[in-house]
Order: C-alpha cells, then sequence, then structure tokens
C-alpha cells in the first residue's frame, strides 16, 4: 500500500501522539481537571470548582450525535432522581447555535456549557460521543463511559449512588486521617 506524503505525516502524527500519551485517557482516582466554560443560560463562566464537594457528572455532547438526542433525556431523568447530583452537559459543537438549536429540541432543563475550542474535551481525552465521567465529591475521577449506550445507564445509576453515599471530603478527610494512625 502506497501512502502520499500528506497521508505518511498524519499517519506518524497519530503514531506519535499515542505513544506520547497525547491521547492518554486521564486514570481514575486522579483529580479531574478543572475547567471554565461558558454556559448556555447566559455569558455565566461554568467551572468545575463550582461543583466542589458534590458528585458530578460530566456528559460531553454534540448536536450531531444522533445517541446523544436520545441519552440527554435519559440523564436529565437519573437527575431529577437524584437531586444531590450535579450534571453538567458540554456540547464540543463549534457552532453555537447548533448547540442551542440542540438543546432546545431535547429540553432536558440540564446545566449545559459551550466548550467550542474542545480544550476541555481534550483535557479528559474525550475521544467518542457520548462521553460521561463521574466525578466524587472529592473532585476525583472514578467512573468513565465512553459512546455510552441506554443499557450502560443503569451501571451509570449504580456508580452515581456508590458515590453520592460515601462521606464527604470532610468527613473523608476525618476518617483518612483515623486510619492513618493505625
Amino acid at each position: 500500500m502506497r501512502f502520499t506524503a500528506g497521508l505518511r505525516k498524519v499517519f506518524w502524527a497519530i503514531i506519535l501522539c499515542t505513544a506520547t500519551g497525547v491521547f492518554a485517557k486521564p486514570p481514575a482516582g486522579k483529580t479531574a481537571p478543572e475547567f471554565s466554560l461558558i454556559g448556555f443560560d447566559s455569558t455565566e463562566k461554568v467551572k468545575l470548582s463550582d461543583f466542589k464537594g458534590k458528585v458530578v457528572l460530566l456528559d460531553f455532547w454534540a448536536s450531531w450525535c444522533l445517541p446523544c438526542k436520545k441519552l440527554l433525556p435519559m440523564v436529565a431523568d437519573m437527575k431529577s432522581r437524584y437531586p444531590d447530583l450535579q450534571v453538567l452537559a458540554v456540547s464540543i459543537d463549534v457552532d453555537r447555535n447548533k448547540a442551542i438549536s440542540f438543546l432546545r429540541s431535547v429540553e432536558t432543563g440540564l446545566k449545559a456549557a459551550h466548550d467550542a475550542d474542545q480544550k476541555t474535551a481534550a483535557a479528559y481525552a474525550v475521544e467518542w460521543m457520548p462521553t460521561s465521567f463521574l466525578i466524587d465529591k472529592r473532585g476525583r475521577l472514578r467512573f468513565r463511559h465512553d459512546s455510552y449506550t441506554e443499557r450502560d445507564l443503569a451501571k451509570m445509576e449504580r456508580e452515581t449512588r456508590l458515590l453520592l453515599a460515601e462521606p464527604d471530603s470532610a468527613e473523608a478527610a476525618v476518617v483518612d486521617s483515623a486510619t492513618l494512625g493505625k
């Protein structure tokens, strides 16, 4: 098989990025990457740190993603069953108007933000749509779901219950310091 010079460069760029970890997925248990995005409700900034001490479902979606259209309302339904769960739906659409039209069509009522330059998606190594992350009360990445489907929602719900049942970060710090003395 013969590659053109352009294809050869793309091929080697992918190999290099993969080998150097550019596409490396943030490992579970590590602190979730901080971000600051523009919300869709206004020009208000939405930051991960706004949810400090809360369990967060961070959901990446796009207007061109057909499964997203079906799944975002289901995620909103899960949020309604777990009021302490914070959900942030992040659009990776370059065109803000397409993202707004999409949100109007699915009417989830979820807090949503726009990642037009896809820097936040890159920080989380998002490769597929939709992709979601469950972040615990201490701000650590705990669960990741790439290209999730309706079948995965039951597992996500179990993981959500598990994280919501964990002690708050202040209580966990007391427990951690108590166990260190043993």
